[in-house]
């Protein structure tokens, strides 16, 4: 295996190790699961949005936000309509209850981060996050030029 393998399957696992510390966290808590967290910040700080402008700002596919979005409504976090515009386009937006649930898995997912980076300086903090802009940006760019080559 690649060194290259290697890292990215380190990088891979120390994400999981963040995802299942942020649902133990959760105490077996009914209600949306971390993973969903962005969909629900999102919707916090932008308002009523289309599903087509939530994946933009997670730079996620629209099918991934349907699906989290059919899960959040399911339990009462978020209504979805139709847009007006555009009938093609649906639009959510945050109930009373997920704008709580918005804020407990904030805190909740702020109290894991604060635990993962725990001794990272400042100058290190900014490294990581460019080094992980670089790692997206890589596998952007792939994504745009296999596009190119099917067209």
């Amino acid at each position: 295996m690649e060194e290259e393998t290697r890292l990215m399957l380190r990088m891979l696992s120390a994400v999981r190790l963040y995802f299942e510390k942020a649902r133990a966290e959760m105490g077996g808590e009914i209600g949306a699961q971390p993973r969903q967290a962005p969909v629900l910040g999102v919707l916090a700080r932008g308002g009523e949005m289309s599903q087509a402008e939530v994946a933009r700002a997670l730079s996620v596919t629209a099918a991934t936000v349907a699906v989290s979005a059919a899960r959040l409504e399911k339990l009462g976090y978020v209504t979805r309509r139709v847009n007006e515009d555009n009938r093609r386009a649906n639009v959510i937006a945050l109930t009373e209850a997920g704008r709580a649930e918005a804020q407990r898995l904030g805190d909740l997912l702020d109290r894991v981060s604060r635990e993962a980076l725990r001794g990272l300086t400042a100058a290190e903090r900014a490294e990581l996050a460019r080094l992980c802009d670089a790692v997206m940006g890589n596998l952007r760019a792939g994504e745009r030029e296999a596009g190119a080559r099917a067209d």
